[in-house]
């Protein structure tokens, strides 16, 4: 990650909420957001149907906290789905787009794939 990048995207942006998002070019997975020339997220869709996804949205995020809170519903939501889209229609999520690939474990085929990438980093 890289932090002070981010950091100063976000700073610059004037947007209150920042997502990170893997380019995809090599469609390891299924594209969920499309990205403005301006860097803001036009498309968040959790579902990924929606035609000319262009990156995926990889759960770290820099996220102004007054914002956030003054969009949480009452009932309990993913944070992607209780802020994310009120900020999409008001063009104030911005993207730090990196093509650098990510790794996760959330099914064994991925845990096998973060494995391998660990083993050859820690040789």
């Amino acid at each position: 990650m890289q932090f002070n990048e981010m950091w100063r995207q976000y700073s610059e942006s004037g947007r209150p909420v920042q997502v990170t998002v893997y380019a995809n070019a090599d469609c390891v997975s299924r594209s969920n957001v499309r990205v403005a020339a301006d860097g803001a997220v036009e498309v968040f869709d959790r579902s990924r149907v929606t035609p000319g996804l262009q990156g995926v949205e990889i759960g770290f995020a820099i996220v102004n906290k007054a914002v956030a809170l003054a969009l949480l519903p009452k009932r309990q939501l993913l944070l992607e789905d209780a802020v994310y889209p009120p900020l999409v229609e008001r063009r104030a999520l911005h993207a730090f787009v990196t093509d650098r690939r990510y790794y996760s474990v959330g099914d064994q085929d991925r845990l096998a794939a973060t494995e391998d990438y660990l083993a050859t980093v820690n040789a």
